[in-house]
């Protein structure tokens, strides 16, 4: 049994002394463009809306949504040519002439708690009458407050449950309708110095798992997992999300169904970028947390679904493949009407964010968009390549 004082000796919570956070996201046109290959010239939001309508502009509702985007962020974020080509694909929005107003409040998913933030702000620049609220916890806690009227929208980074579908109907008496906004992946995140080159379904049964139903033996240092490795006999430090959390689910069904995860020195972070930040910090730490959530000083390790299965890495190829095997969508679900209808002013945000507009933001934060080509039936379809 390893002693109190030495799991305090390791490590303490990233969250108790947590590195500086990762960079906001921003708008394309503040991005920089990179280096090599370069990808076609990134338009700004307006730009591109007005080489899709021809029409003159002043101070736009398009420069407003650049404007707001802007404020707040402390530095650019930018992405490559692959998805620069898949954002292209997706319709423009034009904003109504009659202003929505009110309010929409959004609860549930910490992994996609930055995207959807960013994506009300993108909205709301448009409709300055309305009021999106974002509020997070996890992805069951979003099923929740859906299911009893304190939210109009749960951000849910996985597939509903069928309980939760059936829980969804008898509660509030309406049919949930998922609506994929985003593609993600649950990664095994490392610092940036180790070089594990690959984790199988096995072995992190072994690491997380307080069971270990699929490994021998629990694997508690790193020289279990490569005889070879720099890290030696040093323990592994487990930086996880709270157990409300979809990421944390997701990643329990895959690779230990039924267990419950090892208490051994774990340490449970308020939010994904806390666990990616651990793993930049500590060369020995080991985390669980969202695609979206990476940063330069810690590493996506490459997994396997088995013995003599090949290790894939998550990318944004192998995330919308579905070759990765820890591949999500993440959704938000919205309860229907008798008639199928959802509330119109959803129903508008939700087509913002499936524009070309919206899915920048989405590739800004780090997230990949879903394929441009399955747009969902609830949304309707655009005129002209145009939300109207």
């Amino acid at each position: 049994m390893i002693a109190a004082a030495l799991i305090l000796a390791l490590h303490t919570p990233a969250s108790a002394d947590a590195p500086n956070a990762p960079p906001s996201p921003t708008t394309a046109s503040d991005a920089p463009a990179p280096a090599s290959p370069s990808p076609r010239p990134r338009l700004s939001v307006q730009e591109r809306l007005q080489q899709r309508t021809g029409a003159a502009t002043g101070t736009t509702s398009g420069e407003r949504l650049t404007q707001s985007l802007a404020q707040g962020v402390s530095a650019p974020g930018s992405y490559g040519e692959d998805l620069s080509r898949i954002v292209e694909r997706f319709p423009a929005y034009a904003a109504r002439h009659s202003p929505w107003t009110g309010t929409v409040r959004v609860v549930g998913s910490e992994t996609m708690g930055p995207m959807v933030s960013n994506l009300a702000i993108g909205f709301q620049a448009l409709y300055p009458a309305l009021k999106i609220t974002v509020g997070q916890g996890g992805s069951a806690v979003g099923v929740d407050a859906l299911a009893t009227g304190l939210c109009d929208v749960a951000a849910v980074a996985r597939p509903l449950t069928d309980a939760e579908r059936t829980r969804l109907a008898a509660t509030a008496r309406r049919t949930a309708i998922e609506v994929p906004i985003a593609m993600d992946a649950v990664c095994v995140y490392v610092n940036h110095a180790n070089p594990i080159a690959g984790l199988t379904r096995e072995q992190l049964n072994g690491i997380f798992a307080i069971t270990h139903s699929q490994a021998p033996q629990p694997i508690l240092r790193w020289n279990q997992l490569d005889p070879a490795s720099p890290l030696g006999a040093e323990f592994l430090p487990l930086y996880l999300l709270n157990s409300q959390s979809g990421t944390m689910q997701l990643f329990r069904d895959w690779c230990m169904p039924g267990e419950e995860f090892t208490t051994v020195l774990r340490f449970v972070e308020p939010g994904p970028s806390s666990v990616v930040n651990a793993c930049c910090a500590y060369r020995d730490a080991i985390g669980i947390a969202g695609y979206g959530s990476g940063q330069p000083r810690a590493r996506r390790v490459p997994v396997s679904a088995g013995a003599g299965q090949p290790f894939v890495e998550p990318t944004p190829a192998t995330i919308i493949d579905g070759t990765y095997p820890l591949s999500r969508p993440l959704n938000l679900v919205v309860l229907a009407n008798a008639d199928g209808s959802v509330d119109p002013v959803v129903r508008d945000w939700l087509r913002f964010i499936w524009s070309e507009s919206g899915q920048d933001t989405v590739a800004t934060v780090g997230e990949v968009p879903p394929n441009p080509e399955r747009i969902p039936e609830v949304l309707g379809v655009p005129i002209d390549d145009m939300w109207r």
